[in-house]
């Protein structure tokens, strides 16, 4: 039952990718008829695809042995110890600093024409990843999964790097394309959502699922 509702919440937050298509594409068909309000709530609406996600690993399941499950510290704690404090580090880099700057970044460059954006973000977090929001988004959820321990969480987060690749996609042929050989160029430099950075987080925190995969087994 536990794994049930992981999977049911995992393609309940699939939901969100249908309705940033349909957002993007409404918009881009009937740029005339679609009050900029609507296509916002409808963007906004999308969230729901972040917004699960949110709940699953906090959800009664099986966990690492951590500090998150064990009130007690002993040297059997040590490596889901460090494998939650990993997790916060996530949560407070990707979600305090890169989630939140990154947002007020992109709204203030989209605030006038939503689905039209006049000029292409490449400064800021911008230059670091092309898709920094989301990105932010892959690694808090990771953190949070980390930091509790939820191991039914992680065995389904490829399907929220799924949901996630598709967002990009789906920006990428209905707005970036506008910007042609500006873009171009940019995504020459720039990677989609994994920099070297992002790319050595991944690295440490694939070792950590192993190693306490190990460890309790």
């Amino acid at each position: 039952m536990e794994l049930t509702l992981q999977i049911i919440l995992t393609f309940a937050s699939g939901l969100g990718v249908l309705i940033y298509f349909s957002a993007f594409y409404i918009a881009h068909k009937n740029k005339k008829n679609i009050p900029p309000e609507k296509a916002k709530n409808l963007y906004y609406l999308s969230g729901i695809t972040a917004l699960i996600w949110y709940i699953p690993p906090f959800l009664s399941q099986p966990r690492f042995l951590s500090l998150w499950n064990s009130r007690e510290w002993s040297p059997e704690t040590i490596p889901g110890a460090f494998m939650n404090l990993l997790g916060l580090y996530l949560v407070i880099q990707f979600f305090f600093i890169w989630g939140i700057k990154s947002s007020r970044q992109n709204m203030q460059t989209v605030k006038k024409n939503f689905y039209t954006p006049s000029s292409l973000l490449s400064a800021g977090f911008y230059q670091k990843v092309r898709h920094p929001m989301l990105s932010a988004d892959i690694m808090t959820h990771l953190g949070l999964c980390l930091l509790t321990g939820a191991i039914y969480s992680l065995w389904l987060f490829p399907f929220y790097l799924l949901w996630n690749f598709l967002m990009m996609k789906i920006e990428e042929k209905y707005v970036l394309f506008r910007f042609r050989i500006e873009y171009q160029s940019y995504k020459e430099r720039v990677p989609a959502l994994f920099n070297i950075y992002i790319k050595v987080l991944l690295g440490l925190s694939a070792l950590t699922i192993i190693i306490n995969a190990v460890y309790n087994n």
